[in-house]
Parts: structure tokens; sequence; C-alpha cells
């Protein structure tokens, strides 16, 4: 190939390039003005009609199956604008018919270097090349109108800035429709967002919404309240819309106060979780959520009572539907307090003082111990994870059955015995205790004082242990020495029972209760003595019976 004809394909491949590039850039900005545009009315229609969910998301899928549309026209361009350098020479003769075919011939006579040297074609060459040498190729593109070149991908420069000015006359089209139309930011955002609910914001100014977002007593009422900048005073429609889980969305009306600076709607019974929004004039506003909560109260509870170790009794477990108590003294009740509602924390307040429980099963159980040891009573307090409880909660009854004294009596002998030298008088015991008796023991003394001079000496005379039941009679033979007792002597006897109550806590210990009856005299007299005491007796007795018949 000739230096001329080198010089010609050159030019003609960096014409093809310079309409391929202009080509992209144009249909590039042009695709994103009509994507623009398509918006921008959409935005507008919105605005003006305030459109519901399922219309904006039909626009929102025609804008974008608009904008994807002509993103592929575009590259489709493209590709069939990838002209081969012989149907570029061709689309500039067809451009300029003054070029015959000198501009064809030169690319296709150029395009055999691999053949033999052919003197006939190098001078076919040389002419071609001479004929369009100095031949502006570009300017092929001016002789098609816009369309044209459009559709034939041979856009120049001035196509670009056509494209830049239209791109530019939209966009400033677009500041001005925000500045003049109130609604134009949100209706933007709800159309690019059609999943979600975004609030049209209109000329009429929302200062305060009341609640907002909260939290409700399932069952009870709430008031929604909505104050606006109303300088004028003209009453606006205003609406309260509610939607629940899946059920369609509802229409309440607000009603304004003298002013028409606020508007007022009330939800007589909230029994589920609802969102709620407003609209006053041509205002929305974002939606707000209320969800519900249970007063917790007590369901359930269980009592473990885990009995002091003295008792030998197992440990029980009631179930009850509130939390009274009723254990012997000193027991330990461990309660599992079932909620009607999942909490976060929870204690007893017993006589002034809290008493920490731990929340088990995830929330369902509140776990606490109680050591009973007066008869009292406490209050179960219940929080949710919102810190919501019940203003009021049960008082319940703490009942404690303390641990009663043994009860012992002397039957045998009779007060003022009087026995012979050398008798064996019985004594006879009665013995019982609510919980079991420990130890029942006969005591006896004489008036000889100990050598510490504190007292008489007390001797255990007979002694039991290991009952069976909680109540015993027993009887011992009393042995006195007839060496060391004599006649005029005087014996003194009581019976002592002890229960089994046996304590050790931390801040208290506690032994077995004892109870002793009085002391019993015994009266050592001579035999003669007693017989003459015996038949006094007797004569006294028969005197009295004898006033009795002549009576």
């Amino acid at each position: 190939m000739s230096p001329q004809a080198a010089v010609v394909t050159a030019r003609l491949r960096k014409t093809w390039l310079q309409w391929w590039t202009f080509s992209f850039w144009s249909g590039a900005i042009l695709a994103a003005a009509v994507s623009l545009a398509t918006l921008m009315l959409f935005v507008l229609v919105d605005a003006l009609l305030k459109l519901p969910q399922r219309a904006l998301v039909s626009l929102f899928a025609a804008w974008a199956v608009l904008s994807l549309a002509a993103v592929a026209a575009l590259l489709v361009r493209q590709q069939r604008g990838r002209r081969s350098l012989a149907a570029t020479a061709r689309r500039v003769e067809l451009a300029f018919p003054e070029l015959e075919s000198h501009l064809i011939n030169l690319v296709q006579f150029a395009g055999r270097d691999g053949l033999e040297t052919d003197p006939f074609r190098q001078a076919a060459i040389t002419q071609s090349a001479a004929a369009v040498a100095d031949f502006p190729f570009d300017q092929a593109a001016t002789r098609e109108n816009r369309w044209r070149r459009f559709l034939l991908c041979m856009q120049t420069p001035r196509d670009l800035f056509e494209s830049f000015v239209l791109l530019a006359l939209v966009l400033g089209l677009a500041v001005l429709c925000s500045a003049v139309v109130p609604a134009w930011g949100s209706s933007t955002r709800r159309i690019l967002h059609p999943f979600t609910f975004v609030p049209s914001l209109g000329s009429v100014k929302i200062v305060k919404i009341t609640p907002g977002d909260t939290e409700v007593l399932i069952g009870s009422s709430l008031q929604i309240a909505a104050e606006i900048d109303n300088p004028a005073r003209k009453p606006l429609p205003a609406t309260l819309f509610v939607r629940q889980a899946d059920r369609p969305e509802s229409a309440y009306p607000m009603l304004p106060d003298e002013t028409g600076g606020k508007y007022v709607a009330a939800l007589s019974q909230v029994l589920a979780p609802l969102h709620y929004r407003l609209q006053i004039g041509d205002t929305q506003t974002q939606l707000y959520k209320v969800a519900v909560y249970e007063k917790p109260t007590v369901a359930q509870v269980e009592a473990a009572y885990e009995f002091p170790a003295y008792l030998e009794r197992p440990r029980e477990t009631v179930k009850q539907n509130q939390g009274d108590l009723e254990a012997p003294q000193f027991t330990r009740a461990e309660l599992r307090i079932h909620p009607s509602a999942l909490i976060a924390r929870g204690h007893l307040m017993i006589e002034g003082q809290a008493v920490d429980g731990q929340v088990a099963d995830d929330g369902k159980t509140l776990v606490a111990q109680l050591l009973l040891k007066d008869t009292t009573t406490y209050a179960i307090h219940l929080f949710t994870a919102g810190g919501h409880s019940d203003p009021q909660p049960r008082v319940n009854q703490v009942k404690v059955v303390t641990d009663a004294p043994p009860t012992v009596q002397l039957v045998e002998p009779a007060r003022e015995t009087t026995i012979a030298v050398g008798t064996k008088p019985n004594v006879v015991v009665r013995a019982s205790d609510d919980y079991g008796l420990g130890q029942v023991r006969i005591e006896t003394r004489d008036d000889a004082p100990t050598g510490d001079k504190s007292g008489l000496a007390v001797k255990t005379v007979a002694s039991w242990t290991k009952f069976a039941t909680s109540g015993v009679v027993l009887d011992h033979p009393l042995e006195l020495d007839p060496r060391a007792m004599k006649a005029g002597q005087t014996v003194w006897v009581r019976a002592v029972a002890q229960d089994r109550r046996q304590l050790e806590l931390p801040e208290l210990r506690l032994g077995p209760q004892e109870s002793a009856t009085p002391w019993q005299q015994i009266h050592i007299v001579a035999t003669e003595a007693k017989a003459k005491v015996e038949l006094a007796q007797l004569e006294s007795l028969r005197t009295a019976l004898a006033r009795i018949l002549q009576d």
C-alpha cells in the first residue's frame, strides 16, 4: 500500500470512530433525558392526585421498564453502528456521489496486501487515493438530518451538544417543579420507593403528632392528636388511617378545635398491634407504630415447700392460681410464678423489703424463695420488657403454723400424796406434741440443798425417747431407798417433756422446746401413821355418805 493510500484509510477509520463515539454519548444522554422526563411526569401525577400504593407500584414498574428498554435500545444501536472500513466508505460515497467509487475501490484494493504485487492494482490504488486525498469524510454526516444521523449512528459534536441541552432543560424543569409543587420531593420518594409507605408533604405544615410510636395496654383506648401551623385558622379536611396486620386500611375523620390548629381522633379499643398515619389537607405523616402489651398478672403459682429437717416431712409441691402460702414455721418456700404475659424481671415485696426473683423459661416463669418466719402478707410485682406492671397486685396471705411447746401432765400420784415407808408409788405421765415428742423424763428432788446452794438436787429417775406417735402415756414405779427416805421426809416429783425442734439457720439457731409439770409432793410416813390417815379418810367418807343419805 502506498503512503498516500494509508493516510486516506486512516482518515476514514478516524471518521468512523468519531461517529460511533458521539453517537454513543448522545444516545446515552438522550436515554437519561427520556428516563428522567418520564419519572418527572409520574412524580407530577402523584403530586397532584395522591395516588394509592398500587398505582405507585405500577408507575415505578412502567418507568423501570422504559429505562431498561432505552438502555437496551442504546446497546443494540451501538452494536449495529460498528461498521467495517468498507461500509464506512460506502456511507461516505452515498453522501457524496461525486466520489463515484474511488473510496470503496481504495479500501478494497488496499485490503489485499497479502497478494503478489500487481502493477494494475497499484495503479488503481494510486489513482483512487489521488481522487479522494483532500476530501472531508466527516462532513458526510451533515448531509443527513438529525433523525437519520441518529438511526445511522453518524452523530456529530453538534448532536452531543443538543443532547446536553435537552438534558439540561429536563433538569431545569425538575428544579422548577420542586420549587413550585410543594409535594414534589415526597412524591419523588414515593415513586422511587413504591413498596414502602412514604408520606406526601404538601403546603400544610404538621408541627407535632401525639403520641407517635407508642405502646398501650391491650383493650384500652387511644387518642391521637396533631398540631399544625394554621395562621388562617381555616378548618382543613383531616383523616386518620389505621391498618392492622393483613386487614385493609380504615379511615376515621379527625375533629378540629376552635382555632383549627389541633385535630383529634380516638380509637375506643386497641386489641392488636397496628399502624396509623394522618392526612391533613395535602400533607401526610409517616407511619406510626402502636404496640400492645398485656398487664402481667399471676396465672399460676407452684409452691414447693421444703420443711425443717426435724419435721421429717418430704418436700411438697402445691399448684394454685394465687400466691397464698401456709406451712410450718421456718419452712422454705420456692415459688415458681407463671405470669399471664412474658416478663423481663420481677420481685416479691414482703414487709417493706424486696426479694428479687430470677426469670426463667424465656420470660415465662419467675423463681423466688421465701423463708416463712411469721404470719404476714406479700405482693408479687412482675415487669415486662417495656417496664409495664400491674399497679395494684394482689395481696397474698402467708400463714405460718408455729411449733407449739409439748404438753405434759402428771396423772399419778395425786397432789399431797402420802405413802408409807418402803412403798413404791406408781408415776403415770401423759405427754403430747404437735410435731412429735423428742424426750419424756421423770425427775425427783428432796429437800436437801445442793453444794453450791443454788437450789435443790434434781435427779432423773426415768427417761423415754424415740416415740412413734405424737402422744403417749407412760408409767414408772418410783423406787425410794428406805435407808435414805425416813418417815417425815418429803419427795418432790415432776414430769418433763421435750419436742424434736432443732433448727440451724445463718441468722437463727433454735433447740428443743421443753415443758414441765409443777412439782408434786409425796409425804413419807410410818406404816401405823399411814393406816391412821387411811382410816381417818374412810371415816370422813362414811360420815359424808351418811349425811347424803339423811338429806
